[in-house]
């Protein structure tokens, strides 16, 4: 964890309990609802109860989590390599880091650049490609705001640390509150929308656990 050009891995332990053949059958029963019970009839696949805004966050964590350029849909590759850390940690928003990318950086070595206006992503001139670390966060113009916004948030994170005169470490210290503000956000608000309790429940208990477990160690 936290390398690039590694091989995709289990976000949760296996469940030491197999589920047998009748309780996924029971489950899956349990998932067909009927068109009337919602009141405009829509397709019961829709997830109605979830803002529509989610769809698109939701798109946004998973360009942060994966990236495979090797897959195909005509010849699928037996052992594909993630180029995205799974740690949460916004490397499509950061890239490499001001070190290895610095076009993507102002000349402090912190600030995130942005297009002229700062209504839009930074934009290459001959093409319109945006500069940012993952090009798929342009691939429709709502995600392309959420990475805007990210990018503002960092920027707005740097100039306060500047304003308070503390200037070092600043790419690493704003990036660090940036980085903790949008795993909060996905840990407490846009997993308990998209899981059910009981899956919620078993993970942040198990998160608990473990931080429990690095603290003891850590004394």
């Amino acid at each position: 964890v936290g390398t690039r050009e590694q091989k995709f891995v289990r976000l949760l332990p296996e469940n030491p309990r197999p589920f047998d053949e009748a309780s996924l059958e029971a489950l899956a029963l349990l998932m067909i609802v009927a068109d009337d019970e919602f009141n405009d009839g829509a397709d019961a696949e829709e997830n109605l109860k979830v803002p529509a805004g989610y769809t698109y966050f939701g798109q946004f964590i998973d360009h942060d989590l994966t990236l495979d350029t090797t897959s195909s849909f005509s010849a699928p590759t037996a052992a594909a390599s993630n180029l995205r850390t799974p740690a949460l940690d916004l490397d499509c928003i950061y890239g490499a880091g001001p070190q290895d990318q610095p076009y993507m950086y102002a000349d402090d070595g912190a600030t995130l650049l942005i297009g002229p206006g700062g209504k839009d992503l930074m934009r290459q001139p001959a093409n319109g490609r945006a500069i940012i670390g993952d090009k798929r966060n342009d691939e429709n113009s709502i995600v392309c705001q959420i990475q805007l916004a990210m990018i503002k948030f960092h920027n707005a994170v740097v100039a306060q640390l500047k304003a308070a005169g503390d200037s070092n470490s600043l790419f690493e210290r704003a990036r660090q509150e940036v980085t903790w503000t949008y795993q909060r956000i996905v840990l407490e608000d846009y997993l308990l929308r998209i899981v059910n309790t009981h899956t919620y429940d078993f993970f942040t208990q198990r998160h608990a656990a473990l931080v429990g477990q690095h603290d003891v160690g850590a004394a």
